[in-house]
């Protein structure tokens, strides 16, 4: 019966200490949160999801990032104009802007492709039916004389600039280079 007894004691003592130690710990930090016990609780941070919608291709760009709810109105304040801030849903707000523009992709590249048996310009990096900027319809696949010429075509020459109206330039040069 002696074990029982200091087993009962001793888990009484544990006990005793346990919740001594939680009052006095609230007491020492009363800025300790601990975890909300039910399930609906606002969690520190949020996940911010930009999204950039470009209206001349109807491309859209997105991003995230993790902000701490403390930040999240001086965040707001510092927005740029433009941001529409939509709801928040399961810790994550959408911030969405609209740009009357092109798209990166569609702004800063050129394909130079044979398409349907001739030289086509597309704005971008794909051959895009929506995206075609002119067709070539005297440069017909069976015109092109150099075979590494034609080899390129096929797979298509895709060109770079950040600057459209150089871009443009670059694709009337490479294009004159085919007919001369």
């Amino acid at each position: 019966m002696r074990p029982n007894r200091f087993r009962v004691k001793g888990i009484c003592l544990f006990a005793l200490v346990l919740a001594g130690g939680l009052i006095l710990g609230r007491y020492l930090f009363p800025g300790l949160k601990l975890p909300e016990a039910h399930p609906g609780a606002q969690a520190s941070t949020v996940r911010l999801i930009y999204v950039t919608r470009y209206g001349k291709c109807n491309d859209a760009a997105t991003a995230g990032k993790d902000v701490s709810r403390d930040r999240l109105e001086a965040l707001f304040a510092s927005l740029s104009e433009g941001w529409a801030v939509m709801e928040e849903r399961d810790g994550t707000i959408e911030l969405v802007r609209v740009i009357d523009d092109w798209c990166p992709n569609h702004k800063h590249y050129r394909l130079i492709k044979l398409h349907r048996g001739h030289v086509v310009v597309f704005r971008g990096q794909d051959p895009d039916d929506r995206f075609i900027l002119r067709g070539y319809r005297e440069l017909e696949e069976y015109l092109i004389e150099h075979p590494q010429t034609l080899e390129q075509l096929k797979q298509g020459v895709l060109l770079f600039d950040e600057d459209p109206d150089h871009l443009d330039l670059l694709v009337r040069s490479y294009l004159e280079g085919i007919t001369d």
